[in-house]
């Protein structure tokens, strides 16, 4: 991840967090990340961020949370962040302002995926990939 958030320019970093061992391994990995990028923004999103959006956002290595579906949510912040804009108006996502809590109202559920995602466009300039580790699982 860090040579895509230098070599690439990527300044945002998108993490689902489900309780258990993936909490333990988000939490290191997130915190050892913003330690080395200051200015990288760290999105939670997942069931753990749904349910703990507060605590989640205490920790000083989360800047936004994406609650309960988020695919609509993280598409608009990437809109938002990436034109500036204000983020107030984002239906289902939590941040910190001037040291603050701020949750913005709830997203209604979508019907099914396909319509959370489908014809979702990104900014022309905005870079973008997936980058994925997986812990190996327990036999």
């Amino acid at each position: 991840l860090d040579e895509l958030i230098d070599d690439r320019g990527y300044n945002v970093l998108g993490v689902t967090v489900m309780p258990g061992p993936q909490l333990v391994q988000a939490v290191q990995d997130t915190r050892e990340l913003k330690q080395r990028h200051p200015n990288l923004q760290i999105v939670w999103g997942g069931y753990f961020p749904t349910q703990h959006t507060d605590t989640v956002l205490r920790a000083d290595y989360v800047d936004y949370a994406a609650r309960s579906q988020g695919e609509l949510t993280f598409i608009e912040l990437m809109r938002a962040l990436d034109g500036g804009d204000d983020v107030a108006s984002i239906k289902g996502l939590s941040y910190k302002r001037s040291g603050e809590i701020v949750h913005n109202a709830p997203r209604a559920m979508a019907r099914c995926h396909r319509q959370a995602t489908r014809a979702c466009r990104t900014p022309s300039n905005a870079r973008s990939g997936i980058a994925t580790r997986r812990s190996p699982s327990p036999r």
